[in-house]
């Protein structure tokens, strides 16, 4: 195998498609000269309890196992990279599958498991981190405006989404403004949490008295990172400031006030 005869994708998971929240599950590597699919997908569902808040896996591992046989033979069948990739991306249910990209591995059984280990497989275990609701509270309690805010907001229903919207602040300011503190930390659960929190603030964003901003603990993520899911999120009508960008924040709401 070389990576002009390889490619792989990933295979991805979502109880609700339709918010287009997805988690890595495993990976499938095509060597386009033996015409043979090698795959490895996930036995532990820890992650996606934490992003989705629950898992049937009997059905999960059942599923991905029909649906990587699908692939083999789909694969096996077609005459061509385009007809894959049309089957591919007709999947619209709870599993999907990536665009299709080249290989940089020669040797497939070591290249499909170093796949798996950086994209799919969990994080190794890190020293908790202190809860990103905590941060907010003593940023603003630094900043003065703790006790300008509403600290209970009353939960919005999204009834056209079955989801319900608890936020940790709230103040007025032309709009009734929903404050939430986020982490994005890691990369792919911060994709997840920006899928959600603008799906939220698209929602929101269509009734006239509300909106959503988002205070996200960013850590050690590059600006690039953090500028693409501000953008994001900008689209869906919500704004986003880092924890050391509170200063701002606390200005507007003080200003609210007088």
């Amino acid at each position: 195998m070389n990576n002009k005869n390889a490619s792989y994708a990933i295979i991805q998971y979502s109880p609700h498609p339709e918010r287009f929240e997805f988690i890595n599950v495993g990976i499938v590597i095509f060597d386009n000269k033996l015409r043979k699919v090698y795959s490895k997908v996930s036995k532990d569902f820890s992650r996606a309890k934490k992003v989705f808040g629950g898992v049937q896996k009997v059905f999960l591992n059942m599923a991905m196992d029909d649906f990587v046989n699908r692939i083999k033979f789909e694969f096996s069948h077609s005459s061509s990279n385009k007809e894959l990739s049309d089957f591919l991306g007709k999947r619209a249910n709870s599993l999907r599958v990536t665009p299709v990209l080249p290989t940089m591995g020669y040797d497939a059984v070591a290249e499909l498991d170093k796949l798996y280990s950086e994209l799919v497989a969990a994080p190794k275990s890190r020293k908790r981190a202190k809860p990103v609701s905590v941060l907010l509270k003593n940023a603003f309690s630094d900043h003065g405006v703790l006790d300008l805010l509403d600290k209970k907001p009353e939960t919005v229903q999204l009834e056209r989404y079955g989801v319900e919207i608890k936020a940790h602040y709230g103040f007025q300011n032309g709009h009734y403004n929903l404050i939430n503190a986020a982490r994005f930390d890691d990369p792919e659960a911060g994709l997840a949490e920006a899928g959600k929190l603008g799906l939220e603030g698209r929602a929101l964003a269509e009734t006239p008295e509300n909106r959503l901003i988002v205070v996200g603990d960013f850590s050690d993520q590059t600006s690039g990172y953090y500028n693409a899911i501000r953008e994001d999120l900008r689209r869906s009508n919500t704004m986003l400031y880092r924890l050391d960008e509170v200063q701002i924040l606390s200005d507007m709401i003080k200003s609210s006030v007088h």
